[in-house]
């Protein structure tokens, strides 16, 4: 068998040398990437320029990634990402064509960066674009492991930044190719997200402040040497403590709070680094008071008039006797003028310095204020100090509605916010009755009615016990152990996953799930069941009331805190009124009815697929897919890496018929 590494430097050689690409012309090698290539091509059919990049890693998975990937950006329309034409499939070779800005007013990054310096004011303008690109990309969860200077472009009128490659895969391997140009800008932790995409724009933010000179100035144990040998240096660059001066060191043109933010967008330290790129753009608002200035403007025409000898005596006219001005009126001016300066400065200054403000609202609410968060203490009032500006501010409460508004904080003043939340409402108080059982905690819903359905009609149930989270990975475990049942695999973006004992069970079975409940004395719960047990009986679109609050599931995006699956429990705010926790998201659940497209489901007529309830870490952020009504369904033998189950059973006759309350209060 030929090595991997053999069959993958013939495939990129291949790729590199195509001179026509189907319909298309290759007229420039743009980039050649860790995993991808860029072209610049003539659509002989249309006429036109465009951009074509691939895939160079040869796995099926990545060449999946890349159809999938290119699918959501077909879909996005957003000023700093170039507009997808088409995929092209040539020769089993996929290729996304995007759209070619540079025959009209565009210029690759690194033909500016190719020139010198870019200067302050102009960078943050470009980072600001890509970061806002990013974002967007990002909130699809695509991730482009590597950003270079080639892939952004730029409108030379405008400075408006488009993101116009994307990379499409990752490396299945996890390992960093040396060989690749590319790898000054290639993060040591590929495969985490936004931070990974972070740290490659902070490298070419950096280059981008010092110019190609400073640059390879300040990095010349990596440029000395051979060419070849770069890629190796910077990977062990990268892959160790090593930092590098401030941009503001080298190049002082470039203003101090511009530099920590470049510094902390390069940061190793996981405790130091930007959790997403929102957080980097409001850092380079911040930023914005220190452009305009005439010293950021030093760039290397300056340094090169600096160095230039004046000839060696002036000029005869300058040699005369000038005529003396009146020295009072000189000090006068200079000490009125400074006296003005100063008076602004310090004006100036206190504008920005922090005002007291009190917050009053239910203790033990939690509070975001911008990027801060917290909880409102015990006495009910929150205070401090805040520095004027304009807050978004949410208080979330389980037995609340949530509250939320955006206030301006004015300088010279004291912010008082009086925060009244709704209560939710709720059905009749009660105890929650818990009992223990061998594959973790059970709930007892009692019987009696419940409204059911997006149409709210009501139908009675029995009373029946049903787990308060999902199964584990350990509670599996111990059924495989003890049945000689094989392990479920572990899903794609965690190969360590069904190790953690206290998350939930994925890629599972219909079957699997009822050969576990059956191990367990249990079952799987019917539909009605779990949809009682998820919103108890007052029609509740979602476990915790009437409004879609996000943050108490762990529903699509990052916002809640989990990228993938959480630990069972993590969203205590987020309970059922019978206290029954991750109800809404995190994993799809099976239950045991068969789906039937025509008539709905049916316990009668089983088919081939079951339904599914509560929606998973994949869902759409606005969590309309994880009301509680909504059903989604998968063949019985499938075992999708976003699907788990929690059991039931019966109650029996000496259950105690109660209505749980939704929250303490």
């Amino acid at each position: 068998m030929v090595p991997r590494v053999i069959r993958r430097a013939y495939k990129d050689l291949k790729i590199m040398t195509i001179k026509t690409i189907g319909p298309y012309e290759v007229t420039e090698r743009i980039l050649r990437g860790a995993e991808s290539a860029l072209f610049r091509a003539r659509d002989t059919q249309l006429n036109r320029m465009v951009l074509m990049s691939c895939v160079t890693v040869d796995d099926a998975q990545a060449q999946e990634t890349f159809k999938n990937n290119s699918q959501i950006l077909a879909s996005l329309n957003h000023p700093n990402i170039v507009r997808v034409l088409t995929v092209a499939n040539v020769d089993g070779q996929r290729y996304l064509v995007v759209e070619d800005n540079t025959s009209t007013t565009g210029v690759p990054l690194s033909t500016l960066m190719n020139k010198g310096p870019i200067e302050p004011a102009s960078a943050v303008r470009i980072l600001k674009g890509v970061l806002l690109g990013l974002s967007r990309i990002h909130a699809e969860r695509i991730f482009l492991s590597v950003i270079t200077p080639e892939g952004i472009l730029i409108d030379s009128k405008t400075e408006t930044a488009q993101i116009i490659d994307f990379g499409l895969a990752g490396d299945p391997s996890g390992q960093l190719d040396i060989t690749s140009p590319a790898t000054k800008y290639v993060a040591p932790f590929k495969g985490f997200g936004p931070r990974t995409d972070l740290y490659s724009l902070g490298i070419v933010a950096y280059e981008m402040l010092l110019g190609q000179t400073l640059f390879r100035k300040e990095f010349s144990d990596i440029f000395s040497g051979l060419e070849g040998e770069s890629g190796k240096k910077w990977a062990n660059w990268h892959y160790t403590p090593k930092t590098c001066n401030l941009a503001s060191v080298v190049n002082p043109a470039v203003p101090e709070r511009l530099a920590d933010v470049i510094a902390r967008m390069m940061s190793k330290d996981e405790g130091d680094f930007y959790r997403d790129a929102k957080q980097v753009l409001g850092d380079l608002e911040k930023v914005g008071g220190d452009m305009g200035e005439s010293d950021n403007n030093v760039g290397t025409d300056d340094v090169v008039r600096d160095t230039v000898k004046e000839p060696s005596g002036p000029p005869i006219a300058s040699r005369l006797p000038k005529p003396a001005k009146p020295r009072s009126k000189k000090i006068f001016y200079f000490l009125a003028a400074t006296l003005l300066i100063l008076a602004a400065v310090v004006f100036v200054k206190r504008t920005r310095d922090p005002v007291p403000f009190a917050l009053n609202s239910l203790p033990g609410s939690d509070l975001h204020i911008g990027h801060y968060t917290g909880k409102i203490p015990a006495g009910g009032t929150l205070q401090g100090k805040i520095p004027p500006a304009t807050y978004d501010v949410r208080i979330d409460h389980s037995c609340y509605a949530e509250f939320k508004g955006t206030y301006d904080v004015k300088p010279f003043s004291k912010w008082v916010l009086n925060a009244t939340l709704t209560p939710l409402p709720k059905p009749a108080a009660s105890a929650i009755v818990e009992v223990p059982s061998s594959a973790g905690p059970m709930v007892l819903v009692p019987a009696g009615e419940m409204i059911y359905g997006n149409a709210s009609r009501k139908t009675s149930l029995n009373a029946f016990y049903i787990d308060k989270t999902e199964v584990t990975n350990g509670a599996y475990k111990a059924f495989c152990d003890a049945t000689k049942r094989r392990y479920p695999p572990n899903p794609p973006w965690d190969p360590a996953y069904f190790a953690k004992t206290n998350y939930p069970v994925v890629a599972v079975s219909w079957d699997d799930a009822t050969a576990f409940a059956a191990w367990a004395g249990k079952r799987l719960p019917t539909e009605l069941e779990w949809e009682k047990a998820a919103r108890g009986t007052d029609g509740r679109p979602w476990p915790w009331g009437v409004e879609f609050v996000r943050v108490r599931a762990n529903l699509g995006g990052t916002e809640d805190g989990y990228q993938y699956a959480a630990p069972v429990g993590s969203f205590p705010a987020g309970a059922s009124p019978y206290g029954l926790l991750d109800m809404s998201g995190n994993v799809w659940e099976w239950v045991a009815d068969a789906y039937d497209p025509v008539t709905g489901k049916s316990l009668n007529d089983l088919g081939n697929d079951r339904v599914l309830k509560g929606g998973s870490f994949v869902g759409a952020v606005n969590g309309e897919i994880a009301r509680a009504y909504v059903s989604g369904r998968r063949a019985h033998d499938e075992r999708p890496d976003s699907v788990g189950f929690r059991c039931a059973k019966e109650a029996g006759q000496d259950a105690v018929a109660v209505a749980a309350a939704p929250c303490t209060q």
